[in-house]
């Protein structure tokens, strides 16, 4: 009679224990759709925010259920020189930016709504050129970075140690430059030239990095398999994140590629006990270096949700945040996060689309914005029932705005069957909805004539 008291009682604490983790993993946190926890924030953006910059930006982020913030480079190094985005005591080092201080104001705003902040403390854009092989330069980027993560440290972490989260390791891994285990294990050791100085100064705080992949330089299970190595060769611990970036927003990778990789990548920190597997979504398009309407980011949560134990994003303050671009994305997300669907509000037709020539075969596109363009962020340029160009609001900072123009120009491909193009344009929403097709306009175009095919009989060809 105990023994089956004990096992009911031993039942129900087991069945509390789950429907807790599970309520509170940060996937089923909103119900059964996937949402980001999270954004990357690059601080050359905030260069001119003041305080209540940096608090709207941050309750932007809360009241959409964001709780993690990635500053990406409290420092940049060119050459010889170190710009900081602090006052540094570091001999030689500079402050840019004026006065302003970023990271205190993040800090301090997120101390304040209990959100955690990772910090990267270095960067050297040299990165980008320097071979893989090269491990001496990447050792000595660690030891800069080492002395930057104390200082770092000294003069923020007790003043808001709630927010002060985090620590991420600048340098962005790939599979086209990464390609060889001797080059991983160069890399595994100077993360633990790194790990291993945070630890000796009991500095060491969660530490998330977000590498890349690139379908066309190799298989999903060949980066899975180079990672696994480096994860049994470093000292990462419980509460560590790996983060690969899905690379849909660069181009490295299809959306119908993403779960597959993923689902390779989960199986390299098999054999490192609580350490922490998350997506970084990209939500911006890089054919225009635009935000990308709602429809397809919501496809890459779905895609990578099954996957990781959690998801972030770069970037959703540079990329629909209302600090930075109009403020229809940032209620088209959190219309999604409050009901698990997209509004999809009606858009009115663009108005008096021309097409004119403007040299043979080459054609210059106008038309009117509708009348009513509320809910609109960009237009849809149609050939013959084909997208052929998207137009998207452009940034604040970072975007151009002569790129949201109601005229581009086209240039048709010339075939034997083809004598004429029929154009049509779109409204586009945030959601990535569409209206019905402008007017259309037909133009005409040369016939490429068919060649006959010849055959040479006893020609020497020299």
């Amino acid at each position: 009679m105990m023994n089956k008291r004990n096992f009911s009682i031993t039942l129900i604490i087991l069945i509390l224990v789950f429907v807790f983790i599970y309520f509170k993993s940060p996937l089923r946190a909103n119900k059964n759709y996937p949402i980001v926890t999270g954004t990357f924030i690059q601080l050359d953006m905030t260069q001119n925010w003041n305080n209540d910059k940096w608090k709207n930006e941050l309750n932007y982020l809360k009241n959409n259920k964001m709780k993690y913030i990635i500053l990406t480079n409290a420092s940049q190094t060119k050459g010889s020189t170190t710009d900081t985005y602090y006052k540094s005591s570091i001999s030689g080092y500079k402050k840019i930016y004026g006065n302003i201080d970023p990271i205190e104001l993040c800090l301090k705003n997120a101390e304040n709504l209990n959100m955690k902040v990772f910090i990267g403390p270095n960067f050297n854009a040299e990165w980008w050129q320097i071979p893989a092989d090269n491990y001496s330069w990447l050792n000595s980027q660690i030891e800069r970075s080492n002395v930057i993560a104390d200082e770092l440290y000294k003069k923020y972490h007790s003043k808001y140690p709630r927010a002060f989260y985090g620590w991420y390791f600048p340098y962005e891994i790939d599979n086209a430059k990464y390609t060889k285990t001797s080059q991983f294990k160069n890399l595994a050791n100077a993360i633990n030239i790194h790990l291993n100085y945070l630890n000796s100064k009991k500095e060491r705080l969660p530490i998330l990095l977000s590498p890349f992949m690139n379908s066309s330089a190799g298989t999903a299970k060949q980066y899975s398999s180079n990672w696994q190595y480096l994860f049994s060769k470093t000292n990462f611990k419980k509460g560590d994140i790996f983060c690969p970036q899905d690379s849909v927003g660069s181009g490295r990778l299809n959306l119908n590629e993403v779960n597959s990789w993923y689902t390779a990548l989960r199986k390299s920190i098999s054999k490192k006990p609580g350490m922490l597997f998350w997506a970084n979504a990209e939500n911006f398009d890089y054919i225009n270096n635009s935000s990308v309407p709602l429809d397809r980011f919501l496809k890459q949560l779905t895609l990578e949700s099954p996957c990781v134990d959690n998801i972030i994003c770069f970037s959703y303050s540079h990329y629909y945040s209302p600090n930075n671009i109009d403020k229809g994305f940032n209620q088209a997300y959190s219309y999604y996060v409050k009901s698990g669907k997209l509004p999809k509000e009606k858009l009115d037709t663009p108005q008096n689309l021309s097409v004119a020539a403007v040299e043979k075969n080459k054609f210059k596109i106008t038309w009117s914005s509708p009348k009513n363009t509320k809910n609109l962020c960009g237009y849809e340029v149609y050939r013959n029932n084909t997208l052929i160009s998207r137009i998207v609001l452009q940034r604040k900072y970072g975007g151009n705005p002569k790129e949201f123009s109601k005229t581009i120009t086209d240039v048709p491909p010339l075939n034997e069957n083809t004598g004429s193009y029929t154009y049509t344009i779109k409204s586009l929403g945030f959601s990535g909805n569409a209206s019905k097709p402008s007017n259309a306009v037909t133009v005409s175009v040369d016939v490429i004539k068919k060649l006959p095919n010849l055959i040479s009989k006893n020609c020497k060809y020299t």
